[in-house]
């Protein structure tokens, strides 16, 4: 029985997986972030608007992610001049993830009426760092109606001119604690009729919302099996968690960058706590790390 349960809780877990139809014309995407969505809300002490928007985006670019190869990774960068003025994600194909989100606090939220006071009038950029590529690659489109579903697939469709169709869901309990997160991305493939993408879109909206599902502890595999009407093969599958590579050595490495009577007026001043700006976590400097960062920075520059 308890090998049972914990079979359970792994399948039940955040989740992303990768599925291609037989005949080679359609690919979809589907991801539970649910534990992720949560950790990021919690990092970031984020309201149940901002929560929803940075979970939805945290699931759209793991998505996104989901067709790169070994240490490759996607990130997107939107700024806004609505309540969230400004959402951050990155994801590797490896399953990991992290992300933040600020808001404007010269507004309050009290005041939204519609989507375009959450997130309106700015733009949406996604940048690939690709292997046997001197540069990122990047593309920019401008902020449609504030949905971050809608405004992704806005740049499939006109930045990669990949017919695509995302669905996001998120749900919050009364408190605007992220209850349930995940996403579905459809893309067409060469040689797909021009409608194939509309209609599998079409027959997974008249079914219920996949977070409804999720309530229900199905796991994605039985999902898929819902949504997708025709024979596939399952091409990926991979774990999903919120993983920042940041630490106190690289914080320290990047201090030693600094000018050194700028570290020294760091130390006299007290600012030894560094917050990274992705995952929140908190690096503190002490006294023999000051001394070892400014004594190594005079032995460099004798």
């Amino acid at each position: 029985m308890q090998n049972e349960e914990l079979k359970k809780q792994f399948l039940l877990r955040d989740r992303l997986i990768n599925v291609i139809s037989k005949d080679g014309f359609l690919r979809v995407s589907f991801i539970k972030n649910t534990n992720t969505a949560i950790e990021a809300q919690k990092r970031h002490e984020l309201d149940y608007a901002a929560g929803t928007y940075l979970a939805q985006l945290l699931a759209g670019t793991s998505m996104m992610s989901a067709f790169l190869k070994g240490e490759e990774r996607v990130s997107i960068d939107i700024n806004s001049k609505g309540y969230i003025k400004k959402m951050y994600s990155e994801a590797s194909q490896v399953g990991e993830i992290r992300g933040y989100a600020s808001v404007d606090l010269t507004k309050n939220i009290e005041d939204i009426k519609s989507l375009n006071d959450i997130m309106s009038d700015g733009f949406l950029s996604v940048t690939r760092i690709l292997y046997n590529q001197n540069e990122p690659t990047k593309g920019i489109v401008e902020l449609q109606e504030g949905n971050i579903a809608l405004n992704l697939t806005a740049y499939f469709n006109k930045s990669e001119q990949i017919p695509s169709l995302m669905l996001l869901d998120t749900k919050t309990n009364d408190d605007g604690i992220i209850m349930q997160s995940g996403g579905i991305l459809i893309q067409a493939l060469p040689g797909a009729e021009p409608m194939a993408v509309y209609k599998l879109y079409d027959f997974i909206k008249a079914n219920k919302k996949i977070i409804d599902l999720f309530e229900k502890e199905l796991t994605l595999n039985e999902i898929i099996d819902i949504y997708i009407p025709f024979e596939y093969d399952i091409i990926k599958t991979r774990q999903i968690d919120y993983f920042c590579r940041c630490s106190k050595d690289k914080f320290i490495e990047h201090i030693k960058n600094l000018d050194i009577n700028e570290i020294k007026d760091m130390q006299k001043m007290g600012q030894n706590e560094l917050i990274c700006h992705y995952c929140n976590n908190h690096y503190y400097i002490e006294t023999e790390d000051f001394e070892k960062i400014i004594f190594e920075k005079q032995a460099s520059l004798n």
